[in-house]
């Protein structure tokens, strides 16, 4: 008897982006959406000013619980890419430069753990060398999105 995995991710479109969360992933849903937000930002596919929507509205779109988003709202608004207003609502500021440093660090964390994972098949650096400059190359042309 075989077992099979199965991988519900919810993709919503906002600002022109897709915010992707994996209800199967080691990440925390609330912490998933902190980083599709924080990486909004940072790409500047959200712009300062920019709202967010409510709590409740994102919430039924993930079909996640309010104090989930509450929680990942929270987070943005202490690491300095969001600010609320009574009565307005969640919107987009200008993150300090250490919020931004924080989250490059994070994906240099994955970045290197793609690596290590690629020498663990024992490759050698120059192969894994070459195997990112093609991609960067497919994705500084075009040829990936």
């Amino acid at each position: 008897m075989t077992s099979q995995t199965y991988c519900t991710i919810i993709l919503i479109q906002y600002g022109g982006e897709n915010i992707k969360i994996d209800y199967h992933s080691n990440v925390p849903v609330y912490k998933q959406i902190v980083y599709e937000f924080e990486d909004m930002i940072i790409s500047g596919e959200l712009k300062v000013g920019d709202f967010l929507p409510s709590v409740r509205t994102l919430a039924l779109e993930l079909n996640v619980n309010p104090n989930t988003v509450a929680k990942a709202f929270l987070i943005l608004q202490s690491n300095g890419f969001i600010d609320s207003k009574a009565g307005v609502g969640n919107y987009v500021v200008k993150p300090p430069s250490s919020s931004v440093e924080k989250r490059l660090d994070e994906l240099r964390d994955e970045m290197k753990m793609l690596i290590l994972k690629l020498k663990s098949f024992n490759l050698s650096s120059e192969d894994v060398a070459e195997k990112i400059n093609k991609l960067i190359e497919e994705v500084y042309d075009g040829k990936s999105s």
